[in-house]
């Protein structure tokens, strides 16, 4: 069942982080209706249905866990609310993935206001929008290059910069001195940490970590061979 477009969406903010989430809600009062806001996905999955929001403007990750899934339930579910991901991870992976699991927008947190209001009458006409700039990242730059150089574990590549990230989390480090050691924000480290699960066809930290520990030897190795090069 589709609904009529209103002239003015209702939207349901989901973020994890109340600061943002009252900007978001700031931004759009001029072309849209803000109907509440949720802070963890077991509230999405309750207030959607109760709700019913024309939009929802949901955050890529929720305390490092991937909002795609619960997104794809609710949906199954036959929820007619439309879904725009509002996320700092410059992923292109990360963007078709959401996309094609039903998201009708996928915007760079950071950029244009104007983006999430295309992103959301886009959705309202049941079109799908992207942030233009996703995926234009310089490839010249020396810690890009770096990052990106392929470590294979468990025949699987991955960026050196993921397997450092996965590998600090398993010797029990939090997002915040994990950041510090590999030199980025703890949101790098969700974004890291969500493309790797994606890879590897999971949704919770607990299966991650497990999969670190059978594969730890090989993380290892690829980590030394990597430095050995003169890549570290």
């Amino acid at each position: 069942m589709t609904r009529t477009p209103r002239a003015t969406p209702t939207v349901l903010i989901a973020d994890d982080h109340p600061i943002a989430s009252e900007g978001i809600a700031a931004v759009l009062l001029p072309c849209a209706t803000v109907v509440g806001r949720v802070e963890t996905l077991e509230q999405l999955r309750s207030v959607v249905p109760r709700l019913r929001p024309d939009v929802v403007v949901l955050d890529l990750t929720f305390d490092g866990e991937l909002s795609i899934p619960a997104m794809k339930e609710l949906l199954e579910q036959g929820s007619t609310s439309r879904f725009v991901i509002l996320t700092a991870h410059q992923s292109p992976a990360l963007a078709r993935t959401s996309l094609a699991a039903g998201a009708h927008g996928f915007v760079l947190k950071g950029g244009s206001i104007h983006d999430l209001r295309l992103a959301i009458a886009a959705a309202m006409e049941d079109r799908q929008f992207c942030s233009t700039t996703i995926g234009l990242l310089d490839p010249s730059r020396s810690d890009a290059v770096q990052a990106r150089r392929e470590v294979v574990i468990g025949g699987v590549a991955f960026t050196r910069r993921q397997v450092e990230c996965v590998a600090h989390l398993h010797d029990g480090m939090d997002r915040e001195r994990a950041a510090e050691a590999v030199g980025i924000s703890a949101k790098g480290i969700e974004y890291h940490v969500a493309e790797v699960k994606l890879r590897l066809g999971m949704t919770r930290t607990l299966d991650l970590m497990r999969w670190c520990d059978e594969h730890i030897a090989g993380i290892r190795r690829g980590l030394e061979s990597d430095r050995d090069q003169g890549f570290a």
